[in-house]
């Protein structure tokens, strides 16, 4: 009976050894290389700064509607009035056509500076997928080594 135990003893040894090297690499996962928290918080400021941007340009736009529909009307009684209405109209319409540019130009850098946060959230993702990637060959180079190496042992075991 002793002689038997003694027989199992190397099994023994290699099934423990085998379960700590399956369970070695579970909680082993690499840290993240890049926090493109700060980022995405940037992000979703700067989007919800845009789009108040883009309804104040939107309200200009449809008071310059209304200031364009008077000067419609006030074009075709011109003979009949004098032109100083006119031109306070056409004033009026030049300086909401330059607030609603200047707005759209904010838009315009608020949206790019968005697609440059964007571009860096892309890049940093690409380096932790490029990690990620070279650690499961990794663990997959670990796992068949240690496959092997059991499996060496074993054979050298039953051949005794």
């Amino acid at each position: 009976m002793i002689k038997q135990i003694k027989y199992y003893i190397p099994y023994i040894i290699i099934l423990i050894l085998a379960i700590c090297l399956w369970f070695k690499g579970c909680n082993d996962m690499p840290q993240k290389f890049t926090n493109s928290e700060l980022i995405k918080t940037n992000i979703k400021k700067l989007t919800v700064k845009k789009d108040s941007v883009k309804v104040e340009a939107n309200k200009t736009d449809s008071i310059r509607t209304k200031i364009v529909i008077k000067w419609r009307a006030a074009k075709h009684d011109t003979i009949y009035k004098e032109c100083k209405e006119l031109i306070v109209i056409c004033d009026s319409i030049i300086s909401v056509d330059s607030t609603q540019i200047s707005q759209l130009r904010q838009v315009i850098t608020l949206s790019d500076s968005i697609i440059d946060n964007q571009k860096i959230i892309i890049y940093n993702d690409s380096i932790d997928k490029i990690a990620l990637t070279k650690w499961g060959k990794k663990q997959r180079r670990q796992k068949n080594l240690a496959i092997l190496g059991l499996g060496v042992l074993g054979g050298m075991l039953l051949i005794k």
